[in-house]
């Protein structure tokens, strides 16, 4: 299992015990063979949003809408790629990133500005909810513009594979960019964690596009 998958599960497991009136223990998964850690007081109370800042929540509501587009792009890759490599690479940013947003979806609806809000089949995603201000897509760093995207669905082949690259290390980029901006500002201790695994798995993605497409 990956580390995200881990900390996903961990977070779930921190979401449930912020719900309850006196949260039980919470045991977060460490590395093979080294045991489990228990989840601290406080750390439980953050995942309940007594500590979140506007940094947090702005961070969670765009990622969700920025990982939703790497899961569009990936969807594409089957009947279209030409190396198995992209194929192999596709299959794990969709999984990962849909438990990704599974997470922080969860983490949203314990705030104010609710998850269910959000309509993320628009452009520029927003709610009545004055807690949750429209997204403007065009502002996130990385993001793939309408053009851009009908250009990928039409390529096929080692053009589809050399532009899928290209688009996806550009989003990646912009995810850690967005990833390093909370891990400085943010206030949550569970999301600085979950970005701060962002960065990491993001970068490792783009190193292993790039030896794909290097052959």
């Amino acid at each position: 299992m990956r580390r995200w998958h881990m900390v996903a599960a961990a977070a779930a497991l921190v979401l449930a015990a912020g719900c309850a009136e006196e949260p039980a223990p919470v045991l977060a998964p460490k590395g093979p063979g080294e045991g489990n850690a228990t989840v601290t007081d406080e750390r439980t109370a953050t995942a309940g949003g007594a500590k979140r800042n506007d940094a947090d929540t702005a961070y969670v509501r765009k990622m969700i809408h920025h990982h939703r587009q790497a899961v569009v792009m990936t969807d594409l890759v089957p009947d279209r790629a030409h190396r198995g490599g992209i194929e192999k690479i596709a299959d794990r940013m969709s999984v990962a990133q849909g438990t990704e947003i599974d997470a922080m979806e969860q983490w949203l609806d314990k705030g104010e500005c609710k998850a269910k809000a959000e309509e993320p089949g628009h452009d520029h995603g927003g709610s009545d909810n004055a807690a949750c201000p429209p997204i403007d897509h065009d502002s996130m760093p990385g993001m793939a513009s309408k053009a851009q995207l009908a250009d990928l669905k039409d390529a096929e082949g080692k053009e589809f594979d050399t532009l899928f690259v290209d688009l996806m290390t550009t989003h990646h980029e912009g995810a850690i960019t967005m990833a390093e901006d909370v891990v400085k500002n943010g206030k949550d201790t569970m999301i600085r964690s979950m970005a701060n695994d962002v960065i990491v798995e993001q970068r490792t993605e783009i190193d292993r596009m790039d030896s794909v497409l290097d052959g």
